[in-house]
């Protein structure tokens, strides 16, 4: 059991792998997509004014996300000894299709969300555990 929890975690890239989610998500929410989601969702520029305390918990979501990733990317390492962007972006890459992509598809089958807000919205989350997952496996 001791073997789960990991002491030698690299913190710092696992704050800027927190921090690079954030970015993404002003940028895909923003200038890529937004305009695209807003549509799809069915609201305006002036219904998003969330409250600020929705961005601190983002972050600290961000920052939850970046630890279990370096987490597992720590016991495949530990496994085969191969600590890399590659290792990263593999390991990001499981995580989605095994877990993320699998549970939101099947949600979203029965809520009725239209497939062009699943890409959206479940494609930022690939690409930002691919961004951490690259960030994570590099810098040991």
């Amino acid at each position: 059991m001791s073997d789960l929890f990991v002491t030698d975690l690299n913190y710092l890239a696992i704050l800027v792998a927190g921090i690079s989610n954030m970015v993404l998500g002003f940028l895909w929410y923003g200038p890529i997509f937004g305009k695209a989601w807003m549509a799809l969702r069915g609201i305006s520029a002036e219904d998003t004014n969330p409250n600020p305390l929705i961005y601190v918990v983002s972050f600290l979501l961000s920052l939850l996300m970046a630890l279990v990733l370096a987490t597992f990317i720590h016991h495949v390492d530990a496994s085969i000894q191969a600590m890399s962007l590659v290792l990263g972006l593999l390991v990001a890459l499981l995580v989605w299709v095994g877990f993320v992509g699998p549970a939101t598809f099947q949600n979203n089958m029965y809520s009725g969300i239209s497939k062009k807000l699943y890409t959206i919205d479940y494609g930022y989350v690939l690409v930002a555990l691919l961004i951490q997952g690259a960030i994570i496996g590099v810098w040991r």
